[in-house]
């Protein structure tokens, strides 16, 4: 049996106060914590998590209040400004570089580091023009779909038929990445790598395609676990899942993170790293709670605590094989912008292949 620690314990005994910089109403994290704080100031109508805490940094009657203990940033999404305003105040930043992570989750360059190493769907890099969409439609038929460097949420992911719907949207030269169009099912997972080994999250279903949730196919609209893949299909996915925290240690990148995957004729293709917190890290969080070992979350913050466990090692094999049950909807507007959440105790797809039209 796994003794696990009690990390929500060791965590308030901790010296320090996490705050959680939030800029996003629909991006909250709520940890039961007596230590953690999320910071939401919509007032002021702040751009980024950096400007933020440079407001927050200039409010000495707060920062007195969190005295004598130190102040830890836990950011949805690395950034320079996030360092350099921490730096300057002797904050310490719960996550991986800001250089790192941006480089992992650019879609463009994420292609050209995973090439050859994780399965991928077929794909083109190189800047946009009739010439370049007609030789891409030679080799995967009509309907392409085309990527720019960032966006998430299906933000920056495109479906075309005609270089002239792509040109009407993208800038002429602008460097993409053009794929076939491959209409499958997607999974995610929730995973963290640490010190005391990689926890590789179950899987859940990705809910997209419904068009009462977004215009917008490529959407994310929500997310369930557990995802009611077939057992052998669970195995490939985890399988896979595996390699990905392999090619991400090479990198020497901890913590938590989020994959998609696509699975399309009994193949699995990674889609995209995402090298951060996740859309779905505050309802995965939420569902892990009430099982008998901590949270992927919590050990993401342990591990840039540098918390001294007196172990080295831990079987993180039951992150796997657990069994939540939940569901999260997030329906968008047409500028792909997250307008209501919705929990659910119970998923609405209980089948495979899924029915997305619930």
């Amino acid at each position: 049996m796994n003794d696990f620690p009690d990390l929500s314990t060791i965590f308030e005994k901790y010296p320090t106060t996490i705050l959680y910089p939030q800029i996003d109403q629909f991006l909250e994290l709520s940890l039961p914590l007596q230590n953690f704080i999320s910071i939401y100031l919509p007032k002021l109508h702040l751009s980024n998590s950096g400007a933020l805490l440079s407001h927050l940094s200039k409010q000495q009657k707060f920062i007195s209040k969190l005295s004598p203990k130190s102040i830890s940033i836990l950011p949805f999404k690395p950034s320079a400004k996030i360092e350099f305003v921490s730096k300057k105040n002797g904050w310490q930043v719960l996550a991986n570089p800001s250089k790192l992570s941006r480089s992992l989750e650019d879609k463009l360059n994420f292609s050209m580091l995973a090439g050859g190493i994780l399965p991928l769907i077929p794909h083109q890099i190189g800047q946009l023009s009739a010439d370049f969409f007609a030789k891409a439609q030679k080799e995967y038929g009509q309907k392409l779909v085309i990527q720019t460097h960032f966006g998430w949420a299906g933000k920056s992911t495109y479906t075309f038929d005609s270089y002239t719907q792509a040109s009407a949207t993208i800038l002429p030269q602008t460097t993409v990445k053009i794929m076939p169009y491959y209409r499958g099912i997607t999974y995610i997972t929730n995973n963290c790598i640490t010190r005391w080994g990689q926890i590789l999250g179950t899987p859940g279903l990705q809910i997209d395609n419904l068009p009462q949730y977004s215009t917008n196919p490529f959407a994310t609209v929500g997310r369930q676990w557990p995802s009611y893949l077939p057992k052998s299909m669970e195995n490939k996915l985890n399988s896979l899942n595996s390699q990905v925290a392999l090619f991400l240690k090479k990198f020497s990148f901890r913590g938590f993170y989020g994959v998609d995957y696509l699975l399309f004729q009994d193949q699995f293709y990674v889609l995209e790293i995402n090298p951060r917190l996740t859309a779905s890290t505050n309802f995965y969080n939420h569902l892990e709670l009430g099982l008998n070992h901590p949270t992927t979350l919590y050990w993401h913050i342990a591990e840039f605590l540098n918390i001294d466990l007196n172990r080295s090692k831990f079987d993180f094999s039951p992150y796997t094989s657990v069994t939540l049950s939940g569901c999260e909807l997030t329906p968008k507007n047409h500028l792909g912008q997250t307008v209501s959440k919705t929990w659910l105790q119970s998923p609405p797809n209980t089948s495979f292949p899924p029915k997305y039209y619930f």
